[in-house]
């Protein structure tokens, strides 16, 4: 459960940069309305695989 609100919050954490980072390059790939699809789906990947990585990290022995 503990990983699982981790995963959660650095998703959100990397959706919301993503947004922040498609808002400030002005240019956009794929956008629904004020929200830019593509660099959001981005930044939460990133963001995903950055904790998976270190959370591998912490876990081996």
């Amino acid at each position: 459960m503990r990983d699982l609100s981790i995963y959660l919050i650095a998703s959100m954490l990397g959706f919301a940069l993503g947004q922040w980072a498609g808002q400030s390059i002005g240019w956009s790939l794929v956008r629904i309305g004020q929200l830019y699809v593509i660099e959001t789906a981005a930044g939460a990947l990133l963001a995903l695989i950055l904790v998976r990585t270190l959370n591998l990290e912490r876990s081996l022995p």
